[in-house]
């Protein structure tokens, strides 16, 4: 985990723990801490259930069937009174003879949040925060021990809409009650606990940073360690090549190794990802971490002195930020192993073509699983420490006892994380700003604390006061008309508003960087079936208490049906829903790479849900399906994309648009502009080569409705490459009015062949089929196509990849893993019913 370790160390983790509930200290009563056998009498015998460490206390009921699924329905009322006891934990810790001849010590990595520990019943101290790193000394080691660990309730802290200034602890707020989640305030030994040797001599701290040269021919690792105990002990520095070659040794406790043509760490898309191994040894500790080598920075948006540094610079080149804000990926984020939840998600990313992920203050500073994966996978990560705006109040907390904890748990943790070359920047919070909405700044008390403890532990890391930072807070379009600017790093909007509203913040923006923006977009009617009871499907708006529960922030149905007329199924509902969505999307980034470098980034508000939502911003929902809007991201992601820059698509005149290439490089090829009716019948067809080094512009298309003979229109843009290949391509519908005459093409079929993980989906009726799109209910596995909610001309094929990865750590809906019998797919458009696909357990291998 975060520090040294011995080179023997025995974990404590694993099933063979036990839980107990107690209210207020009813266990000190029963003597639960000294492992008192309670007798059969007038008081009722405490009841043990088996736990897991490091686990959540709401999974270890879930299992023993003593809650109901709190993400089923409104059951997860039924759950809040889990952080209102004490729990107790308790384990007979069998101790190896070899670790016996000598002294231990008994290390908790954190807990969630403040615990009491006894040792054979007498007390070794507490533990308190999730960082809160505690070590006790266990002096003659026996071969058995009981250890109890007793669990206090929870501290109250502020929902959504509280008062920030109120907050005392560094527990994530995401479970008191937020618009992605209900509220589940968590419990639970979630981090590692352990037991190892007393070391005479140990390594108390180890730091380094990497300097490139000479056009990054050579890069020079500067290293320190830090040491406890015996100094006449030798250290050992080592640094290991990726192919397991030594590089260097070093036997100084301060110095520098040296690589020469060294393999470099890059983002996504950019280069490989290659992690060499630094080995520090001392006596009988070690210290080992995989790190990259790499340099990233933040350098100012070109002729903006006046703001801080937005422009992500990785190892002399400058890269657009492209990527999402990420939550906690469960509200129980403690229970079971999240691994495979984690990997999941963060490929999702990857595949977007992401090269950055914000870790929003809402949630916990993410896990190692998280870190080593984004190291893996070439993310970037932006870390805001846990803290956030509030709603009533959005003002840090300056209290003594916030500060207490802040020097308790921040050092612990920015070491913890500080090796992972994947952690490009520290963010001191999320949406932190004052009673006028002003965005906090480094002249801030608690926000210059926690900047100082970053600089005295990652000194070379950059550190953001908070996000959004400048003089403005929300992507406002007044502001951008009249104060340009005035808008640095921005969040917003994130709400649809209907065909003209919701574009307008996108299109006159002139943000510096856009860290958070949104839609909002419904479940698929499979995942819906996952945790809402049947009877309460529809109607998806303010009259459905299940909707409202799941999702209150977030409802749109008056919206759609603005859009697209009277909806009376769920089944359409969702696909327009979603097909909203992922417009909106897929205009906010254009609108940002459009204005690149004057722009240096865009994140979509967000890629992942920790509990199942009815209605949610998030692109991947709770189960793992992506949405529309994730396909959307996916292309708009793209290292070139063409795309359509209007107004907004409703056009009361004419139809117009200026067709756009946005490419991270020199790109040459071709475009092609299609347009048709919705009924599919060609109107125009345009093409002409493209060449471009960043963006380009083409002539503005303009075409009279009333020349046409039509009030809505379908747009495709083709994109291919010098060697005349497809490469890409986009689809638009744009109206006069609205877009409810979509509802009244007829009906078509479709066709879908697999073989092996190549599917190939056709139109095979004399209509286009809009947003095809893949659904399914059952768990136990993720499952998703290369592309989704395109549409397709009468006649066209469309040639995709589909992923099938089991599962086999349960979620909360079910508590076993792949699913044996056949996994059943439904392909189906807006107006095309389902296809089905059927697929065997044992035939999957060729389609994972």
């Amino acid at each position: 985990m975060g520090g040294p370790r011995s080179k023997v160390r025995y974990s404590l983790a694993g099933n063979n723990w036990e839980l107990a509930e107690s209210v207020s200290e009813g266990w000190r009563f029963r003597k639960l801490h000294l492992g008192v056998e309670e007798p059969v009498g007038a008081f009722a015998r405490t009841r043990w259930i088996p736990a897991q460490v490091p686990g959540s206390v709401h999974w270890d009921l879930l299992r023993a069937g003593l809650i109901p699924d709190p993400y089923f329905g409104l059951d997860s009322k039924a759950a809040e009174w889990v952080p209102q006891r004490q729990w107790v934990y308790r384990k007979k810790v069998k101790i190896p003879e070899s670790l016996r001849v000598r002294p231990l010590y008994l290390t908790f990595e954190g807990a969630d949040y403040a615990a009491l520990v006894f040792w054979d019943g007498k007390p070794l101290g507490r533990v308190e925060g999730l960082y809160g790193k505690a070590r006790f000394r266990i002096e003659n080691p026996l071969p058995e021990h009981l250890l109890v660990v007793v669990l206090e309730e929870a501290p109250l802290e502020p929902g959504q809409l509280g008062r920030t200034s109120e907050t005392q602890t560094l527990k994530a707020r995401a479970g008191y009650g937020w618009d992605f989640g209900t509220r589940l305030v968590h419990l639970g030994l979630c981090r590692e606990i352990y037991l190892e040797p007393v070391p005479s001599a140990e390594i108390a701290d180890v730091s380094f940073h990497t300097e490139l040269a000479q056009a990054n021919t050579l890069a020079r690792l500067h290293y320190r360690v830090r040491l406890k105990g015996d100094p006449q002990a030798a250290v050992q520095v080592k640094l290991i090549c990726p192919d397991g070659q030594f590089v260097g040794e070093r036997e100084r406790l301060e110095g520098v190794l040296e690589v020469f043509q060294p393999r470099l760490w890059w983002p996504n898309g950019m280069g490989e990802q290659p992690c060499y191994t630094l080995r520090v040894e001392r006596g009988e500790t070690v210290w080992e971490r995989r790190i990259g080598l790499r340099e990233i920075e933040l350098s100012r948006n070109p002729g903006r002195p006046d703001a801080l540094p937005y422009t992500f610079t990785v190892n002399g080149r400058e890269v657009f930020a492209r990527g999402y804000n990420w939550v906690l990926p469960d509200l129980m984020y403690g229970r079971g192993d999240l691994t495979e939840r984690y990997r999941h998600l963060l490929r999702l990313a990857q595949e977007s073509g992401a090269n950055l992920i914000r870790c929003n203050g809402v949630s916990l500073v993410e896990s190692e699983t998280f870190y080593d994966l984004c190291d893996e996978l070439g993310l970037m990560v932006w870390q805001e420490f846990t803290l956030s705006s509030s709603g009533t109040d959005n003002l840090p907390p300056v209290s003594e006892r916030f500060t207490r904890r802040l020097e308790a748990e921040l050092p612990h943790l920015i070491r913890e994380k500080r090796h992972h070359p994947s952690l490009a920047v520290w963010g001191g919070g999320n949406e932190l700003a004052d009673t006028l909405k002003r965005p906090v700044g480094l002249e801030h008390p608690t926000i210059a604390r926690i900047q100082a403890l970053v600089a005295e532990h990652d000194p070379m890391r950059p550190f953001l006061p908070t996000s959004p930072s400048g003089p403005e807070y929300d992507l406002s379009e007044k502001v951008a008309r009249e104060r340009p600017q005035d808008l640095h790093d921005v969040h917003g909007p994130w709400h649809y508003r209907g065909l003209e509203e919701t574009y307008r913040p996108f299109h006159a923006s002139t943000a510096l960087f856009h860290s958070e923006f949104g839609c909002q977009g419904a479940a698929y009617r499979g995942t819906l079936r996952r945790f809402i009871p049947e009877p309460e499907y529809f109607p998806p708006d303010d009259t459905n208490p299940v909707f409202v529960h799941h999702g209150s922030w977030w409802l749109m149905r008056h919206r759609v049906e603005e859009v697209f007329g009277l909806v009376g199924d769920y089944g359409t509902y969702w696909r327009l829903s979603q097909g909203l969505q992922a417009e909106v999307i897929r205009y906010a980034i254009h609108a940002g790479r459009r204005r690149s470098p004057e722009c240096a980034g865009a994140l979509v508000w967000q890629l992942d849900e920790p509990w199942p939502n009815a209605h949610n911003t998030a692109l991947v929902d709770y189960y793992g399906k992506p949405k529309l809007a994730y396909y959307a991201a996916k292309k708009a992601f793209r290292p070139v994309v063409a795309g359509l820059w209007y107004a907004t698509p409703r056009m009361p005149e004419h139809l117009e648009f200026t067709p756009e290439v946005l490419s991270d490089g020199p790109f040459e090829g071709w475009l092609r502009i299609e347009t048709y009716t919705l009924e599919g019948r060609p109107l125009e067809r345009l093409e002409q080569r493209v060449s471009c080094d960043r963006t380009l512009s083409l002539a503005t298309y303009a075409r009279a409705w009333a020349e046409m003979g039509q009030s809505t229109a379908w747009v495709r843009l083709k994109l291919g490459d010098s060697a005349g290949v497809e490469i890409g391509r986009e689809e638009y519908l744009f109206t006069q009015t609205n877009l409810e005459p979509l509802r009244q093409i007829p009906q078509t079929r479709l066709s879908a062949t697999l073989s092996g993980s190549r599917l190939t989906v056709g139109n095979l009726g004399p209509f286009p089929a809009y947003w095809v799109a893949l659904d399914f209910e059952q768990p136990g596995f993720y499952a998703y196509l290369s592309d989704g909610g395109f549409h397709l001309l009468p006649g066209e094929e469309a040639r995709l990849e589909l992923q099938i990865r089991p599962r086999t750590a349960p979620d909360p809906d079910t508590l076993s893993g792949w699913p044996e019998s056949p996994i059943r797919l439904e392909l189906s458009a807006l107006n095309a019913g389902p296809v089905f696909l059927e697929i065997p357990p044992g035939s999957l291998e060729g389609a994972r």
